[in-house]
């Protein structure tokens, strides 16, 4: 029962600058879209027009918020980012906005994130990552408390070496919240 409270929480980081992060992020989407872990859908508005997308959300408060929020413009279900219900190369774009950090086996996820990419298409990632230097040591100390109060939320992950090892490119970086936060464009 998480989303009740996920937009409470989020709300000051939203009026921070998050939101105008996912508009600048989000207006890169083009055909048929896969959104990871789509939450309560705070993504769906930011989305362009023509785009399609498909929203995936293990937590059916979650989806359920997600569903209210974006009506027809977003199609929301249950899924599983690990082991993705959908065929290979079937999405222009794909999408994770602060979602890497909570999936139990991110290298899975990851993968299947690449696997339902068409050739060409682009993996769009807005995500927190392990601070370097004495907040990185923090950020390692405090995740074991931290995960259980946020939903499984890993405050010393970094995906970037994953999505190099699985062969994208990256199109795009752009460093946040004190190089805690990055807003990635790959292509595959």
């Amino acid at each position: 029962m998480w989303g009740p409270s996920y937009d409470f929480l989020m709300r000051p980081l939203e009026r921070a600058g998050l939101a105008r992060l996912r508009d600048e992020l989000l207006r890169e989407a083009r055909g048929r879209v896969l959104e990871i872990g789509v939450g309560t859908g705070l993504n769906a508005s930011h989305y362009p027009p023509e785009a399609a997308v498909l929203g995936i959300e293990p937590d059916a408060s979650m989806r359920r918020r997600a569903q209210r929020r974006s009506g027809p413009k977003l199609q929301v279900r249950d899924g599983d980012a690990q082991h993705l219900d959908l065929p290979d190369a079937s999405f222009d774009t794909v999408v994770g906005t602060l979602v890497f950090c909570s999936i139990p086996d991110v290298d899975a996820a990851l993968a299947e994130a690449v696997r339902v990419l068409k050739p060409g298409g682009r993996l769009l990632l807005l995500e927190h990552v392990r601070p370097a230097g004495a907040w990185g040591m923090v950020a390692d100390a405090v995740t074991p408390g931290w995960k259980l109060f946020t939903g499984g939320c890993h405050l010393n992950r970094d995906p970037k070496p994953r999505l190099e090892a699985l062969g994208l490119s990256l199109e795009r970086e752009d460093s946040f919240w004190r190089g805690a936060g990055r807003l990635w464009v790959w292509r595959k």
